[in-house]
């Protein structure tokens, strides 16, 4: 068969179905194991598939694991609609943190810390895709705010506070291991995030 970009690819066209298989036993098995513990055989085992279907499609356990948060990051909705008035824009922002943070990929992400110390490329992805779900969300509650006149332009503490609901929901979910309930959320939100935005 001839690609789009005229090159001849050889065996059987590379099955969709596989694929997601793949991608899904990468995660379940990131989220038990951890990176470290992780092989291309046992994602191979739990996809229902062989060694050398993966291999086909990646080099080796890191280009796989990269691959697979870059695919699963970016099937997260960035944006949050618009409601008219900061408060419920920003509960919806922290709402949203929350189901980015399953417990599934709050494990994947706990399980990932040590090894990114020693691989750039992997930190590399995750810092880039976690960045750019948080801060696009962020920068549009933020000038959604000010053209509304609720907060003002260039409010000295916006960068610090986009580190805030990530970092404490985090903290609750893996090193707690307490829940996330709707009273979190709307405390995080009136006692703290809008105290500093419109004070």
């Amino acid at each position: 068969m001839v690609t789009e970009q005229g090159k001849v690819q050889t065996g059987r066209p590379m099955s969709e179905e596989v694929h997601g298989a793949i991608h899904r036993a990468t995660l379940e098995l990131l989220a038990e194991i951890g990176y470290e513990g992780l092989s291309i055989a046992q994602v191979a085992r739990l996809a229902g598939t062989a060694t050398t279907s993966i291999y086909r499609r990646f080099p080796g356990k890191r280009e796989l694991v990269i691959e697979t948060l870059r695919t699963e990051m970016r099937s997260i909705s960035r944006d949050i609609p618009v409601h008219g008035s900061l408060r419920e824009e920003l509960l919806e922002y922290v709402a949203s943190i929350v189901t980015l943070l399953t417990p599934e990929r709050a494990r994947i992400m706990a399980g990932l810390l040590l090894p990114m110390r020693g691989d750039p490329a992997l930190a590399k992805v995750f810092r880039e895709e976690i960045m750019a779900i948080r801060t696009g969300s962020w920068q549009q509650i933020f000038d959604r705010a000010v053209a509304r006149g609720e907060v003002v332009e260039n409010h000295p503490g916006i960068a610090f506070l986009e580190e805030i609901p990530p970092s404490v929901i985090f903290h609750r979910l893996v090193v707690l291991q307490l829940p996330i309930e709707a009273d979190f959320i709307s405390d995080l939100v009136d006692s703290f995030l809008l105290v500093v935005l419109t004070s």
